[in-house]
């Protein structure tokens, strides 16, 4: 992927090891205490919580990250935060498990995860030189008003010698506005950045043994996904490797939406990626440029299998990349890429540029399926290897229809480049149609192909011809739809190949390859079935319930070749099938106060499905309420004054969402052509404008849900607008504040505020009759410093993240 990087690399490799030095600063200054040998269980609620309390049962739980923070926690610890609370600051946890008996940092009590919330913060979970560390079942966030170097969770090893057993699972990261400007903080941050630093003179080198990362839902991000790196000192060690990572393990996650790469690995011996699925990657990014799906570099050794990439965003340039797979500079030994399934992505399909050969390596590009992988990147070709006759690429299936063409990279085109020859393609089919610029260069060795569209490259042993797939336009996200590309009985593909030795012994699907190879990544069969079912989805349960929605999650099950999806019923019908990457899905369209049953089915690529397990009945709850607005003749003017005789200030602002309030509050809405105007009138005996962030200060958050899609997560029709008292300026969570006017004005035995939103910026135009989301909340503080308490029209504390609680505003003609 970056190969245009050998100086670039280099010097960014210097900046690189500096700016590590830096990362120290999140280092706890205050002496942690310790805290009891015997393996305890503490509990930590943000709301009922205090830290005068022993911690040790939901009765009397802490209340604060800091008192976390302060405790150092030993081998078989538990540290449970409640369940539909949240925190605001970084989890930086003192102290080490043990083999068998780790530290835990995990969720008690019934209702969403609990939310941990950077707040900006260099990182949200910093994990720095412990080990036996499992944090699972959180979400996990970092939003600020700018981008800036900023990770989810941070993994560091420093001096420490070998770091064993981190595990990180269960987790929902997100809105994590960290940096993909290649430039500058790109390789410094990630929604889970690894990575370890020279420590004094003398000091061990520290590494990383059993890095499991899995089962995870990262998404909506600035940063890249996942990303392991090291010092200087691991670079060099290209002889023996004992420097570099083992036993790491990145499975069953979905990202999607992120600002630069999916998953990158460096630095790893012996790596395993797979079951993982990547969806348009990069498209929150900013001068990435050189980016990829999966891919790893300073690694030996690595399998990537079982993958899903799809939509890698293309930065215009000249010089950019975008591939699905890359094995990148300074690999080592044998690459494995097999099982995967690629599509949409602008830089086509592979790269390579590694030094496979030394230690007798190559890369192994087998069985995989790439349809309508493009080749905007800087060697303009669908598949390249740098890497002279150590790429060998059989028994996949290329399916190029879009009219893009598919572009094999030749002779290298610039100095610095290695050379493009001799990569053996065998037992491929490409089937290309709808035009296009096609290109298989006479530099590489072809056997045994098929070709379907377009006048072939030499090949002795070709085949030209139709491979009559069962449904030639199959494929689109999720594994389970590329089930089209088996092929008919009467193939030209069938018994057409070549044998190749060591050749894996199952096809995509997971059936047996025979002694007479088929051409493609199917090998067809018509005596072998795959009979076994999977496991049944266990712990299958509801995590949020709103009026019209419902979010289930469960624990993944096992198959003989590999889970291909998990098929949802709802009222047993089947309603979606996810990817096998999934373990929840949020069913939309529901009716309010109404019951529903639910169950959750594995299914395999031979649509063996596993029992439906306990069937869930839930009932949603009832609507929400809705606010009317009315709509205005007269502009308002926005002074603070609410003295328009529009105004209608009578809906209260009731629900206490933490501590307690010594406030009342009163709301109201209007609307023209042009905003959306809200008016606040508040009773606060003690007003107080004291601190950095405005909601630890009196101040309102206003909500907005315009699309009105009441999701769990926030997309680019969502707002969350801060105004504090006495604040010339607001804040928008993403930084949508274009056209917002606000204004606060003291009155007798407290204040009151008016606010205008132009439609324009919420992205939708009004009509009378409208209804979309909106909330809005009173943040009391009574003594000066942080926040006392939060009170909400109808929402929760979760309404920073999650749309689905809100209320709803009703536009009155």
């Amino acid at each position: 992927m970056n190969l245009m990087i050998s100086n670039r690399f280099v010097a960014r490799l210097f900046s690189l090891v500096l700016v590590m030095t830096l990362l120290g600063a999140q280092l706890l200054l205050v002496a942690p205490t310790s805290v009891s040998a015997a393996a305890t269980t503490y509990y930590v609620d943000s709301d009922g919580g205090n830290d005068g309390n022993s911690g040790t049962s939901a009765a009397s739980p802490w209340k604060t990250l800091a008192k976390v923070n302060s405790m150092t926690f030993g081998a078989g610890d538990k540290v449970l935060f409640k369940s539909g609370s949240s925190w605001t600051g970084t989890l930086q946890p003192n102290g080490s498990g043990s083999s068998g008996s780790p530290i835990i940092f995990d969720k008690y009590g019934s209702g969403s995860n609990p939310v941990l919330n950077g707040a900006g913060a260099a990182s949200t979970v910093y994990l720095y030189n412990v080990q036996y560390i499992t944090v699972q079942n959180l979400e996990i966030t970092n939003d600020a008003a700018t981008v800036a170097k900023r990770s989810g969770i941070l993994v560091v090893g420093k001096g420490s010698g070998l770091l064993n057993s981190i595990h990180l699972r269960n987790l929902n990261i997100h809105n994590v506005k960290g940096s993909s400007n290649r430039d500058t903080d790109m390789y410094l941050n990630a929604a889970i950045y690894v990575m370890t630093q020279d420590g004094p003179t003398g000091s061990p080198l520290a590494s990383f043994n059993d890095l499991v990362v899995e089962n995870n839902n990262i998404h909506d991000n600035t940063t890249m996904g996942f990303y392991s790196n090291g010092t200087g000192t691991h670079w060099n060690d290209v002889t023996t490797f004992q420097s570099w990572y083992t036993n790491v393990q990145i499975k069953n996650n979905t990202i999607a939406r992120t600002g630069a790469d999916c998953i990158v690995v460096g630095y790893g011996n012996g790596v395993l990626i797979e079951h993982n699925a990547c969806y348009d990657i990069g498209v929150n990014g900013t001068n990435h440029r050189w980016i990829a799906g999966i891919w790893t570099w300073a690694t030996k050794d690595a399998t990537i299998q079982y993958n899903e990439v799809a939509r890698v965003h293309f930065q215009s340039g000249t010089d950019n990349d975008s591939t699905a797979f890359d094995s990148d500079i300074h690999t080592y030994g044998t690459h494995t890429y097999q099982y995967n399934y690629s599509h949409d992505n602008s830089g086509g399909f592979f790269m390579s540029m590694g030094d496979l050969r030394r230690f007798g390596g190559q890369n192994i590009v087998r069985y995989n399926i790439s349809k309508n992988d493009n080749h905007l990147h800087w060697a303009d070709a669908t598949f390249s290897s740098a890497d002279q006759e150590a790429t060998h690429v059989y028994n996949n299936t290329f399916i190029q229809n879009s009219g893009n063409g598919f572009k094999i990279q030749g002779l290298k085109s610039v100095s610095w480049e290695g050379s493009y020859y001799n990569t053996k393609f065998e037992n491929n089919i490409f089937s290309i149609s709808g035009g296009g610029p096609i290109d298989f260069p006479s530099t590489h060795i072809y056997d045994s192909n098929l070709y379907d569209g377009f006048t072939p490259p030499t090949d002795a042993n070709g085949v030209i011809g139709t491979p009559q797939f069962v449904n030639s336009s199959s494929g689109g996200d999720g594994r389970a739809t590329t089930s089209g590309y088996r092929l008919q009985a009467t193939s030209p593909a069938i018994d057409a190949g070549k044998v190749i030795a060591n050749n894996g012994g199952q096809d995509f699907w997971g059936g047996p390859v025979g002694s007479s190879p088929d051409i493609g990544a199917n090998e067809y069969n018509a005596s072998y079935t795959d009979t076994q079912n999977p496991t049944t989805p266990v712990n299958v349960t509801v995590s949020s319930v709103t009026d019209v929605s419902v979010k289930l999650t469960w624990n993944s099950s096992v198959d003989n070749f590999g889970v291909m999806g998990y098929n949802v019923y709802k009222d047993y019908n089947a309603i979606t099938l996810t990817p096998a990457s999934a373990n929840s899905v949020s069913i939309v369209g529901l009716q309010p106060n109404t019951t529903y049953v639910f169950y959750v089915k594995a299914v395999d690529a031979a649509w063996n499905y596993s029992s439906g397990g306990s069937a869930l009945t839930v009932t949603t709850k009832s609507a929400p309420p809705a606010v009317s607005a009315i709509h205005t003749a007269a502009p308002v003017t926005i002074d603070g004054n609410l003295t328009e005789t529009d105004w209608q200030i009578t809906t209260p602002i009731t629900k206490t969402v933490s501590g307690a309030t010594y406030t009342s509050s009163q709301f109201g809405v209007m609307w023209d052509s042009t905003y959306l105007y809200v008016g606040v009138n508040i009773a606060d005996p003690a007003l107080f404008n004291d601190s950095t962030n405005i909601y630890d200060d009196d101040s309102f958050d206003i909500y907005i849900d315009a699309n009105h899609n009441r999701n769990f997560t926030y997309d680019a029709y969502d707002r969350q607008f801060a105004f504090g008292y006495n604040d010339l300026t607001g804040s928008e969570k993403a930084g949508h504040l274009t056209g917002v006017l606000f204004k606060t004005t003291p009155i007798t035995g407290g204040y009151s505020l008016e606010a205008a939103i132009p439609w324009s910026n919420l992205g939708i135009t009004p009509t009378a009759g409208m209804k979309f989301g909106f909330d809005i909340a009173n943040n009391d503080d009574s003594n000066g410093g942080a926040r006392d308490s939060q009170t909400m029209w109808n929402g929760t504390g979760n309404n920073w993240t999650n749309t689905a609680a809100f209320g709803d505003v009703l536009l009155l003609p």
